[in-house]
This record gives structure tokens, C-alpha cells and sequence, in this order.
């Protein structure tokens, strides 16, 4: 008796590298941004061409997207992935740093919405990688997916012992499934056979990786006891919250309907009465982030750590992902500078979580074994 032949699946099925790989495309799509304005700057927007032609970057954002969507479909690597998602984030940077000149008639490169759209892209894009790096549950169909694309290590001589007991375990669970006879059946004879393939031990590179990060991890402990990272984040959260609440000063002129008072952006003047939205948005958002700001220094000087770092890590998160949108209808420079302000503070909040604020493992009374409560 022979079991039904299933029906053909086209449904997707998600990669099991997809966030790293879209990770890494958001990061070079951002880098590429800076680096990008950042030249254009320094050498006073030059123009590739001449008279009559104008090479602008946007078309070389286009030579890497074509070049990094061809070796995916050319070459079956996994490296071939990651040159992928390193060109098409260098080449959507290239292109979409450009938008100011296509959504307006006089193509302006420095159109003020240019900068929040640009930024809105990337929260988009590094929002999908946050979301798609999360566990997902995969049917029998789904593990046979990745029990191949992990059998590429298998032929590359370079599978290391947690990829073979992850491939087993996937395979396990593809023999018990029972509407999926035929992928059992296959499962049980790539057990037998990854059960005897070759194991690679680590390669130098990852030999290399764990020593650097040691030694950062030892030095970090050196140049950063508690009480050293503390005050630093007192002293960072200080200086950013008031600096922050300069927002404040001009929310209460603009709101104030001061009528002899203005506000300069990047060489715009604009009317306290009658100021633009963005404007308005950014001190709002602005003031609350050095409100929390100022909570989080103040809590982390009395000894409250956890509600301090709680407080920081809210206030930079808000900037990131809001307040700089509207910093940037002022100021795309601006907003770049912040965000590398932000991120460097929030990484130093994390990393104080990380180290002094772990979470301390409980025994349970019924088995004794530990568990993170």
C-alpha cells in the first residue's frame, strides 16, 4: 500500500540565516548613507560627468543592486548570500540618499523630507531583520528546508559539532512527523549518514573571533568596573538630558507664539507663530527624551540600576526610532550625529544589563536543576 502522493507546496519557507543576512544589509545601507554624505561634504558635491552628463550616485546604486540580486541566483554558496546583502545595502544607500531629487519637481537633493524618509527606511529595513531573527516553528517540510541548506556544510568539508546536532535534531523531528512519510523516510537515512560524517574542528577565523573577544571582554573588565561604567553613564545621561532639553526652550518659544522670535533651520528661517511641523515634533520629542535622560542619571547616582537603566534604554530607543525622524526634517547632518551619539550610549546601557544586572539562576523544588526566572 502505498501512501498519497502529497499535493505540491509552494508556501515560503523562511531561511534560517535571514536575519543575520538582512542584518547585514541594513548595516551597510547605513554606513553607506554616512560615507556617502560624508564625502559629498568634504569634497563640496562634485559632480561626475561634466557639462553635458551627470553620473549621479543613484546609478551606481543600481549597477550594486543588479550585481548583488545576479550572484544568489548564479552561485549556490552561503557566500554568495552575504556579498548579496553587503551590495544591496550599499547600492538601496546609494539610491535612496538621492530621493530628495525624485519627489520634487526642482529635484533638490536637500529637500528636508529627503533625510526622515531615508531614516524611515532604515528602521524599516533593520525592523524586518529584528523580526524575522526571532525562533520560528517549522513543519517537517520546513526542517527538511533546513536539514539541506545545512548539508552544504557536508560539502564544503566544514561541519562543526553544534551544526551536525542541529541537523539531528531537526531530522528526529522530520521521522516522527506523521503526515510526511516520505520526508521520514529520508530523514532516517541522512540520520544514518551525518551520524558518520566528517567533523571539522573550528577554523582559524573563529579560533580568532573568541581570542578578540576575550580580550576585549578582559580589557572592558579592566577599564570598566561597576562603579567606573556607572558613573560614565551618570555622566553621559547628564550631559545628553540637558543638552536634550535645549527641545524644551524651543517648544515653549514656539508654543509661547513669541512674535518677534525665530527659529534658524539649516539656513531656513521660520516663524515661532506659524513654526513647520517637524519643527514642533522634534523639540517635543526632544524634551521627553532629556526628561528620561536626567530620571536615568538621577536613578542610577542613588543606587536604583535596574529602574536607571529601564529609564535610559527607553529614552534612547524613543530617539532612535521617533525623535530622530523629525530631527531629520532639520537637519539630515544633525540626525547623523545623533544617532551615533545614541547608539554608542545605548550599547553602553546594554552592556551594564549584561554584566551587572543578570537575572541570577533559580533552583526549582521539584527537580532541583536551574531555571532563569
Amino acid at each position: 500500500m502505498t501512501s498519497r502522493r502529497p499535493d505540491r507546496v509552494l508556501a515560503p519557507v523562511e531561511r534560517r540565516s535571514a536575519g543575520t543576512h538582512l542584518m547585514v544589509m541594513a548595516a551597510s545601507f547605513g554606513v553607506t548613507v554616512v560615507l556617502t554624505r560624508l564625502y559629498l561634504a568634504i569634497t563640496d558635491y562634485p559632480q561626475i560627468g561634466g557639462g553635458t552628463y551627470h553620473i549621479a550616485h543613484a546609478l551606481w546604486g543600481g549597477l550594486l543592486l543588479t550585481v548583488g540580486s545576479i550572484l544568489p541566483l548564479l552561485w549556490a554558496n552561503r557566500w554568495a548570500l552575504t556579498a548579496s546583502a553587503l551590495l544591496a545595502g550599499a547600492g538601496v544607500g546609494l539610491f535612496i540618499d538621492e530621493v530628495g531629487k525624485f519627489i520634487t519637481t526642482q529635484n533638490d537633493y536637500f529637500f528636508p523630507l529627503a533625510a526622515p524618509i531615508i531614516y524611515l527606511s532604515f528602521l524599516a529595513l533593520l525592523y524586518l531583520a529584528r523580526r524575522v531573527a526571532r525562533p520560528s516553528a517549522y513543519d517537517a517540510r520546513g526542517q527538511t528546508y533546513l536539514v539541506l541548506d545545512g548539508l552544504a556544510d557536508v560539502a564544503d568539508a566544514h561541519l562543526l559539532p553544534d551544526a551536525r546536532a542541529e541537523i539531528v535534531a531537526h531530522l528526529q523531528a522530520i521521522e516522527t512527523a506523521p503526515h510526511r512519510p516520505d520526508l521520514a523516510a529520508l530523514a532516517h537515512h541522512l540520520n544514518e549518514f551525518i551520524s558518520t560524517a566528517h567533523v571539522a574542528n573550528h577554523g582559524i577565523w573563529a579560533k580568532r573571533h573568541d581570542t578578540l573577544v576575550t580580550t576585549l571582554r578582559r580589557w572592558e573588565r579592566r577599564l570598566l568596573p561597576r562603579l567606573v561604567h556607572r558613573l560614565l553613564l551618570v555622566l553621559l545621561a547628564l550631559g545628553l538630558g540637558l543638552f536634550s532639553l535645549v527641545g524644551l526652550l524651543v517648544l515653549v518659544v514656539l508654543l509661547g507664539n513669541v512674535e518677534e522670535a525665530t527659529v534658524v533651520i539649516d539656513e531656513r528661517t521660520v516663524d515661532a507663530g506659524f513654526a513647520e511641523p517637524g519643527v514642533l515634533i522634534a523639540a517635543a520629542g526632544e524634551t521627553l527624551v532629556g526628561a528620561a535622560l536626567l530620571a536615568s542619571a538621577l536613578l542610577l547616582l542613588i543606587g536604583r540600576d535596574a529602574a536607571g537603566i529601564r529609564a535610559g534604554k527607553f529614552a534612547l530607543l524613543f530617539a532612535l526610532a521617533a525623535v530622530n525622524v523629525a530631527i531629520g526634517y532639520i537637519s539630515a547632518e544633525l540626525v547623523v550625529l545623533a544617532v551615533m551619539v545614541e547608539l554608542a550610549m545605548l550599547w553602553l546601557y546594554v552592556r551594564y544589563q549584561a554584566r551587572f544586572l543578570r537575572t541570577p539562576a533559580m533552583p526549582t523544588a521539584a527537580t532541583g536543576k536551574k531555571i532563569l526566572s
